[in-house]
């Protein structure tokens, strides 16, 4: 399931770009803050958690959902290869998820006068928590379209957890514990022996849509999956599909005013004058030529 999810993402990316080509990316960074909702995929097969055992449950694979806050910085892009830009970023993120696995054990038989009922009681462990991490990201886009393939590598860590546990009578409606409820072996409280460091993957595609040249928005569907378990030596997991909206800022960048075209200067202007006159109708020259510079001359 999990490969899978990526492989199609990553071939629906190689299709669009085959056919496209991709748009520019700002030269300018960009601030950017979003939130996503999605579906947690938990992987099961044990029968309890450190923090609290359980008697008889299996639990097996369950959904639960996931929400995602993150702010950011995108730099500029100057990473270009023929068509391809890359855009690096980094990403502080809190993500917080729920867990909520169940099984429905047959315990024996509830014996009322001459009736005999099968009893059955459901086991509930619900696990949840927040996770605050930061994601190096890197951006692909083609040069003409607002369509990026994007991945990450997230470092978290826990910030909360909490585990709810409890056993309740299902059937017979009428039956009850020693303890006088439908309910038994309740716990609440954190989780135990946590990974002090989780690392995840996260692969995605954006759409960038701008309203002017300062401000976008980006709506984006990401897969996200987690490389180690959450408990040491426990074989519980997490990966989710989510869908995601952010907005964005590019901050203003500083130019420089063209400056004035240089200016010729004209060259030197020579003035040559010559004198002659006229003296009992012959003629009498005298003078030679005088070179005079342009503020001289008027």
């Amino acid at each position: 399931m999990r490969m899978s999810i990526i492989v199609l993402l990553i071939v629906q990316a190689l299709c669009i770009g085959s056919t496209i080509n991709a748009q520019d990316i700002d030269s300018s960074y960009r601030i950017f803050g979003g939130m996503g909702l999605g579906i947690s995929f938990n992987e099961g097969n044990f029968s309890g958690i450190p923090s609290v055992q359980t008697c008889c449950a299996d639990y097996t694979d369950t959904q639960g959902s996931t929400a995602e806050f993150s702010v950011g910085l995108r730099m500029p892009n100057h990473i270009k290869k023929n068509t391809l830009t890359f855009q690096p970023g980094i990403h502080l993120s809190a993500q917080q998820f729920n867990a909520p696995f169940s099984a429905r054990e047959f315990v024996g038989n509830f014996i009322s006068g001459t009736t005999i009922t099968p009893a059955t009681i459901d086991f509930s462990l619900e696990l949840s928590g927040v996770l605050v991490g930061i994601e190096p990201r890197i951006s692909m886009y083609y040069s003409d379209i607002p369509l990026s393939l994007f991945a990450g590598i997230t470092a978290s860590t826990f910030l909360t957890s909490t585990a709810i546990q409890n056993e309740q009578l299902i059937e017979p409606m009428q039956a009850r514990f020693k303890n006088g409820t439908m309910f038994q072996n309740s716990y609440e409280g954190s989780i135990s022996n946590l990974r002090s460091l989780s690392l995840s993957a996260q692969i995605g595609l954006e759409y960038n849509h701008q309203f002017n040249k300062h401000l976008s928005i980006h709506p984006s569907l990401s897969y996200r999956t987690f490389f180690q378990t959450f408990i040491e030596d426990h074989p519980w997991n997490m990966s989710s599909i989510a869908f995601g909206l952010g907005i964005s800022y590019a901050l203003p960048t500083s130019t420089l005013p063209i400056p004035p075209p240089p200016v010729e200067k004209e060259p030197d202007i020579a003035l040559h004058m010559h004198f002659h006159a006229l003296m009992n109708d012959g003629m009498l020259e005298f003078g030679d030529t005088i070179p005079r510079s342009e503020e001289h001359t008027s």
